[in-house]
């Protein structure tokens, strides 16, 4: 069965609120997958999820970086995947 995220195919916007200072709203700055290196964003999504250290694969999850603007803190946020 495979699985899709629905954020990075444009069907739903992320909105999350900052877990550092619980005040600011996070922006999604794209899947985590992307930030591996300049040729990271042309591999396929299989290839990095299994060597990225994280779970997505096995909990069909994508891992989406989101930034806030009120305290310039990172942060990874786990975007549950859509079965098809």
């Amino acid at each position: 069965m495979s699985s899709f995220c629905t954020v990075c195919n444009g069907m739903e916007a992320l909105s999350a609120v900052c877990p550092h200072c619980e005040s600011g709203s996070a922006s999604d700055y794209g899947r985590v997958n992307d930030y591996y290196g300049p040729y990271a964003p042309y591999r396929p999504i299989e290839d990095i999820s299994m060597t990225n250290g994280y779970p997505d694969v096995a909990r069909n999850e994508c891992m989406h970086m989101l930034y806030c603007e009120a305290c310039g803190a990172s942060s990874v946020l786990a975007v549950p995947e859509s079965l098809t």
